[in-house]
């Protein structure tokens, strides 16, 4: 039980980290185009 519960947290901190690295690339697209 515990060890699908740790599989469940890898998972989730691996979306987690995804998404932010996403919205991170996003930002600094946007950044890049008002700059322009």
């Amino acid at each position: 039980m515990s060890h699908h519960h740790d599989d469940l947290y890898k998972i989730n901190k691996g979306i987690l980290s995804f998404v932010l690295f996403f919205a991170n690339y996003k930002s600094v697209k946007l950044r890049a185009l008002f700059n322009y």
